[in-house]
């Protein structure tokens, strides 16, 4: 006969068995009960493939399920068109002035939602943040600017001195720096912007 000449390995490959197989293995893996409805559903689909594969053993599910998908399309089309074919023909139906009705208070409940969430005050988490935390986040930044800095620095003088051939020394060019009038005013810009945000945040009120 033509059924015996299907493997038992190629069978469990084109079955159900490896998804069944991989779901158990997965439920052992985090150790989540088996319902022992769940396992009567295991052994019922192990018989019914074992079944259909000695039937027919050319039997390829992926190609039944595309072709089942293509059916289920087509018969979907001829109950809208027929639908759509007796309304145009006919009107509305109770049913369908019902389900109008039913759209209209979803469209309403999202528009109240939506109004609802935009209403809503949008929490600062920045001033709910006590005094110690502000200033221990502040110094955190600084470093972390002056670090980044920092390492700007030394990248900018080392690609200086590799494309002229001169040797230049890092202080040397901290120096100059900082004897600019520009970078000064830039420095005491900054310096007296973290010098408000910081006494800002200490005259508010301890809610606590």
């Amino acid at each position: 006969m033509a059924t015996r000449n299907i493997q038992p390995q190629q069978r469990a490959k084109r079955s159900g068995m490896p998804f069944d197989a991989k779901f158990a293995d997965i439920a052992r893996r985090y150790n989540v009960p088996m319902n022992p409805d769940i396992l009567r559903i295991f052994r019922a689909t192990f018989l019914y493939d074992t079944a259909i594969f000695r039937l027919w053993n050319q039997l390829d599910m992926a190609v039944e399920y595309r072709r089942y998908r293509r059916e289920a399309g087509r018969r979907a089309r001829k109950r809208v068109r027929r639908a759509l074919r007796k309304r145009l023909e006919k009107g509305l139906t109770t049913g369908d002035y019902a389900r109008i009705e039913d759209l209209g208070r979803m469209g309403r409940q999202l528009l109240a939602r939506i109004q609802h969430y935009l209403d809503a005050p949008q929490p600062d988490f920045a001033l709910i943040a006590s005094k110690a935390s502000f200033v221990m986040s502040l110094v955190l930044r600084l470093a972390t600017w002056s670090l980044a800095a920092y390492v700007a620095a030394v990248g900018a003088v080392a690609a200086y001195g590799a494309f002229t051939a001169r040797a230049v020394n890092l202080l040397d060019v901290l120096k100059d720096t900082s004897g600019n009038k520009w970078f000064r005013l830039v420095l005491a810009a900054g310096a007296l912007m973290l010098i408000r945000k910081t006494s800002m945040k200490f005259d508010e009120v301890d809610t606590r």
